[in-house]
């Protein structure tokens, strides 16, 4: 298996608590992660944890679609300063782990995500590629919906 890692950062205008509202929750994922097109609740894990089953489309040469079922466990810190998903592939042996801090900065939000991706070797660069461009996408969809949100 092959390990991977990136963090990446926005600077958000509006409150931590909206920020850790609108991630919290993995229905509302949808819109922001953009391979993401289906969610539902699972039972908690024995932790207490939220769990869901998410379908993500993957888009393979550019031509074949693969919807992928993907296991997601999300635990948010008591401080509502950070929450935590561990997401697990139904095919393919992929798990991304990643955090999402919030800190209020200025008058805003600094939100940083830290993704760490565990993955069999061979479908390390398509993984790579896939995983950047989504959660560049999905911080990018943040500040645009929760900043027109705070415009409304």
């Amino acid at each position: 298996m092959a390990e991977a890692h990136f963090d990446q950062d926005v600077w958000i205008a509006t409150e931590p608590d909206a920020v850790f509202e609108e991630v919290v929750d993995v229905h509302r994922m949808i819109g922001l992660q953009p391979l993401l097109e289906t969610v539902r609740d699972l039972p908690p894990a024995s932790d207490g944890a939220a769990r869901y089953e998410a379908i993500e489309c993957l888009r393979l040469l550019g031509v074949f679609r693969l919807r992928n079922p993907v296991t997601v466990e999300v635990r948010p810190r008591a401080d509502r300063r950070a929450v935590d998903f561990v997401a697990e592939s139904g095919r393919g042996g992929v798990v991304l782990r990643n955090r999402i801090e919030m800190a209020p900065e200025g008058a805003g939000t600094r939100v940083v995500e830290r993704v760490r991706v565990t993955m069999p070797a061979i479908f390390r660069p398509y993984v790579l590629y896939e995983a950047r461009r989504a959660h560049r996408r999905l911080l990018a969809s943040l500040k645009e919906r929760l900043e027109a949100a705070a415009r409304a």
